[in-house]
């Protein structure tokens, strides 16, 4: 009995023994393998972070000639990893695949294979992939232990944000909305301070294609104030109730990009440049005084277009048809005020350097100041297009050739001072000045190309409102359209949207102008940005305005990639 219980011992000893040994040794297999795991991750992503290393300073790395592709040298001047085989799949220009068979020496030797989808420079979906984006896909296999990682990269854009600033954003209109093309992000962001307007007058509107419960994010250097400045709401419940985020005391400043004058480009179709000189050119209808043959005065009102207050254009069809022998040496513009410089039209059509003014007869059309498509109109000095009166507004048209199947857009700009246009304008591409761009807040509806990507440049401030628009010239409240931006808009220093004037006619009413401000792609401002009157503000980011501007801004032409996500599959 007592054998039978030692040999039972013995055997649960044993037992013991084999069951510590085998645990030990499990251990040391999975210690193993995940060392081998590890090394098989650390080449997969050695090869990803090559890839878009690449990828950035040419985005058409492997396309041209797929059968080379470099072996990156360490310090030593050893190789990073050898290629053993390339082969290419394309279907088309900016759409193909790239496949990369090789060695990783970290310095085991760990074999990898690269897949390349590229649709960085095609503006339309392919393979299953949005306009300017790419995957890297890499596999990676060290003694068993198999990595597999898949990177989905885009195109950085100039800016992520919807509203960017370095100083103060302050919005103050009626109401806001923050929209956003963009399936990742919708951003306002300050290096100093954010101020709202109360929360039931603000939204923030998702992609459709959106895939996170995050609507947008409102982020701040300093503080975020919600409401009036001396009751802000708390901004978890402004969170609850907008479904934003609410970042106040940001820990690392944001840098707001920076874009010089000679960075931005111009439709690729407009080839050449047409100059014309500055001045405060007012269009609109004016009464004016002439002599007949006999001396007889006459008055008449007429469409007229006048040059810095001197010269004098007007549309003299309407005069030949009702008094003869006219002396047009003595038009002026009052009775007792000297003649001007006249110059009489047989048609109603004034060309001015490029721009071609059509001064109509009738009372109800707005003047027409045509500027071509095809040309980029350059002023030296500062460029004033103004309106005698609200009920005469000239409209400024980029005219497009009747029978180009791509229509190109207008550029107009001012190399060594200020473009400010008090009237309306349509079919512009780009608005650009060195110095101040200024809008009175009437029909403006400036449309951007993706190929050109900026709607307004000033390298220094962005001015929509009356401003430049005196009281005494009695104008009208506005109303109607929106003021429709979409491309980039971009201050050098402050942005400033008012429509509050506190301006006052000749009778003492007040001038209010009713008109709600829409940007779809993004506003930009080195300084601050203010945003201030009684109708909304409808800001949305298009990325898609932003691709071709960031190009120009970094070195070499090579662009930024952003990483979307990398998975391991």
């Amino acid at each position: 009995m007592a054998l039978i219980s030692a040999l039972l011992a013995i055997a649960l000893v044993v037992t013991l023994l084999t069951a510590v040994l085998g645990g030990f040794q499990s251990r040391n297999e999975l210690a193993r393998y995940d060392k081998h795991r590890e090394i098989s991750r650390e080449a997969a992503q050695s090869i990803l972070e090559y890839g878009r290393f690449k990828l950035e300073e040419d985005q058409n790395w492997l396309a041209e000639d797929p059968l080379v592709m470099e072996a990156p040298k360490d310090a030593r001047g050893k190789p990073i990893f050898i290629t053993d085989k390339i082969s290419r799949d394309e279907s088309s220009l900016g759409d193909f695949v790239i496949s990369a068979q090789g060695r990783v020496f970290l310095p085991d030797e760990v074999p990898f294979e690269l897949i390349v989808t590229n649709n960085f420079s095609n503006d339309e979906s392919a393979r299953g992939l949005r306009p300017h984006t790419g995957t890297l896909e890499v596999s990676t296999s060290f003694k068993g232990s198999r990595v597999h990682l898949l990177s989905n990269l885009k195109n950085a854009p100039f800016t992520n944000s919807t509203v960017a600033a370095s100083g103060d954003i302050s919005i103050r209109t009626s109401s806001v909305e923050f929209g956003t093309l963009d399936p990742h992000r919708n951003q306002i962001r300050s290096k100093r301070n954010v101020m709202l307007p109360v929360v039931e007058n603000m939204k923030f509107r998702p992609d459709r294609n959106w895939q996170r419960n995050e609507k947008g994010t409102v982020w701040a250097f300093g503080e975020i104030l919600v409401g009036p400045e001396d009751d802000p709401l708390p901004l978890d419940e402004a969170g609850t109730i907008t479904g934003a985020r609410f970042v106040p005391n940001g820990r690392t400043a944001y840098n707001v990009p920076t874009l010089k004058s000679d960075q931005v480009g111009a439709d690729p179709k407009v080839d050449t440049i047409a100059a014309m000189s500055g001045g405060n050119y007012v269009v609109g209808r004016r009464e004016i005084f002439f002599n007949d043959s006999s001396g007889t005065v006459h008055s008449r009102n007429v469409a007229v277009v006048m040059v810095d207050g001197v010269d004098l254009y007007f549309h003299q069809g309407p005069l030949d048809s009702s008094i003869p022998g006219i002396d047009y040496t003595t038009v002026r513009l009052k009775e007792d005020s000297p003649p001007l410089r006249a110059n009489p039209l047989s048609e109603p059509k004034l060309s001015i350097g490029p721009a071609e003014f059509v001064l109509t007869s009738d009372v109800e059309s707005p003047c027409l100041v045509k500027f071509p498509a095809k040309k980029k109109v350059v002023c030296e000095t500062d460029l004033i297009i103004q309106g005698t009166s609200s009920k005469d507004l000239p409209l400024i048209d980029f005219v497009n050739p009747e029978r180009d199947p791509k229509p190109s857009k207008g550029h107009l700009q001012v190399t060594e001072g200020s473009l400010s246009l008090a009237c309306l304008v349509k079919n512009a591409g780009l608005l650009m000045a060195e110095n101040d761009v200024n809008l009175q807040p009437a029909d403006i509806e400036v449309k951007a190309s993706v190929t050109e990507d900026v709607a307004i440049y000033a390298g220094h401030d962005v001015n929509i409102d009356p401003s430049l628009v005196k009281p005494s010239l009695d104008f009208a409240a506005s109303s109607g359209r929106k003021l429709s931006f979409h491309g980039l808009v971009y201050a050098g220093n402050d942005f400033n949207f008012d429509t509050a004037t506190g301006l006052f006619r000749p009778d003492g009413t007040s001038i209010d102008y009713d008109r709600d401000i829409e940007v779809i792609g993004s506003v930009v401002a080195q300084g601050e940005m203010k945003m201030r009157g009684p109708q909304g503000a409808l800001l949305t980011y298009n990325p898609e305005f932003l691709n071709d501007v960031m190009e120009k801004t970094v070195r070499g032409g090579s662009k930024r990639l952003e990483v979307i996500s990398t998975l391991e599959l």
